[in-house]
């Protein structure tokens, strides 16, 4: 390549860089619920200033050195400035324009923002919608200016508002920590895989160059579907543990029209079966004692509910997702060392809860679902306890409890399942209502934490 092309790809390169400060700059003056991407676009000008000036000292070098020179060499690093910039860093450009205020349910914010830092304290939480029907997680590790410090949680956009179904973001948070889970077991995992395939297919000699092929080809695939698998059964059983009722309700309503039985395979990215997740939930990660202890409130609401959630949870009884899974040969291999792990995959999830994160099986909790839901039919957000301490003629001594965000979720799912029961009634609250009504709470009783 040329001097003359060398330097026309490094103008090329310095005025890409140039229009990302510009977008930098226009994102700067928006508003956002979190000082998170203030922080961001601060530190990611930084680093497009710093890889402009590299760019601008290869066109200095290029035009200081006498021929011959290496062009390869200079053509490498001008690309490396730019696989930078393409790559990586104008990927923060589409997840900042989404989360910007008006375009997040930026009222509860505060509440994950306070359960991320618990959870993944080295990932502060940005959220942002996206054109998706999908919720999902990005954290990224060394890159280069502390780029790498946050946690990128996409929600769908439709449903910005949708806070019921926001739950699952319980699911989502526990993701950067499953690594190192499945990280201890690989080597163990991966002989007994070794095994099981190689019994499974005794055509297939070993010793023979494409009996390796073969064998080593499906090894890695089970390894794939046990390990992916395993992520998203720890993420599920994380998210019951924090909400309980209400995030197998969530995840009832999100995968509403989804195939409860289809094969794990590349093309879903071995995503495991609807079926065979509920039933690891249900029999592993819903708290029976904690039920019982709700289903004690004898109102109307928390009757119904009681009997939604036995009913649902009375569909996944059985194993027919996991007998489902192991008709194919090589998921059944990962699916039976799946099950080997459930019970220490759950107590893993318990020791990733510290105390200072509320539950759902609190007493807490338990005691302020039934009187959050009384809020909510007066069409008040349930983001309060009012405890009265004495009344007097012109006086009323109070305090005030704030309300924890798995008693909110549950309160507005238990309101939600009696508004789908009787619909016909007209002074109901509308699903816009309950929604912006449980958003304020969660708000406001994060402000009620900090006073």
């Amino acid at each position: 390549m040329s001097l003359s092309s060398l330097l026309r790809l490094s103008h090329q390169v310095e005025n890409e860089y140039l229009a990302f400060l510009n977008e930098l700059q226009k994102l700067e003056v928006l508003e956002y619920p979190t000082l998170a991407c203030n922080d961001l676009i601060s530190k990611l000008r930084e680093q497009g200033l710093h890889n402009k000036d590299s760019i601008i000292k290869v066109r200095e070098e290029l035009l200081l050195v006498s021929p011959p020179i290496k062009e390869h060499l200079y053509r490498a690093r001008i690309i490396f400035e730019r696989q930078k910039l393409i790559e990586i860093l104008t990927n923060f450009l589409d997840w900042i324009v989404g989360a910007q205020t008006q375009k997040v349910p930026w009222s509860f914010t505060p509440s994950i923002e306070s359960l991320a830092n618990k959870i993944i304290p080295d990932y502060p939480p940005i959220l942002y919608c996206k054109n998706l029907y999908n919720y999902g997680i990005q954290w990224a590790q060394a890159l280069p200016g502390n780029l790498d410090k946050y946690s990128f949680i996409s929600l769908p956009r439709l449903h910005r508002s949708n806070i019921l179904m926001h739950t699952l973001i319980g699911h989502e948070l526990f993701h950067p920590c499953c690594e190192s889970f499945t990280s201890k077991m690989e080597n163990e995992v991966a002989r007994r895989i070794t095994l099981e395939v190689k019994k499974a297919f005794p055509d297939l000699d070993p010793d023979d160059l494409f009996g390796q092929k073969e064998l080593g080809r499906m090894n890695a695939i089970v390894m794939c579907s046990w390990k992916r698998t395993l992520h998203e059964l720890l993420c599920d059983m994380f998210c019951a543990e924090l909400f309980g009722p209400a995030a197998l309700l969530a995840m009832r309503s999100y995968v509403s029209f989804s195939d409860y039985k289809r094969m794990p395979d590349m093309n879903n990215n071995f995503y495991p079966p609807l079926q065979y997740r509920f039933e690891v939930i249900c029999q592993n990660a819903m708290d029976k004692n904690a039920l019982d202890t709700l289903w004690g409130e004898k109102s109307e609401i928390i009757q119904l509910f009681k009997s939604e959630i036995e009913e649902l949870s009375k569909t996944f009884e059985t194993n027919e997702g996991f007998e489902f899974v192991c008709t194919d040969n090589l998921n059944g291999i990962a699916y039976a060392e799946v099950n080997k792990l459930i019970s220490e995959a759950h107590d893993y999830v318990i020791s990733k809860l510290p105390d200072s994160i509320p539950r759902w099986i609190d007493e807490k909790a338990l005691v302020q679902i039934p009187k959050l839901l009384e809020r909510l039919q007066d069409g008040i957000p349930p983001n309060e306890i009012i405890k009265i301490k004495s009344i007097e003629e012109d006086d009323c001594d109070f305090t005030s409890e704030p309300a924890e965000l798995p008693a909110i979720l549950i309160a507005g799912w238990a309101y939600q399942i009696y508004r789908e029961k009787n619909m016909e009634t007209q002074d109901l609250l509308s699903y816009d209502t309950l929604s912006r009504l449980l958003l304020k709470a969660c708000e406001d009783s994060e402000m009620l934490k900090c006073e």
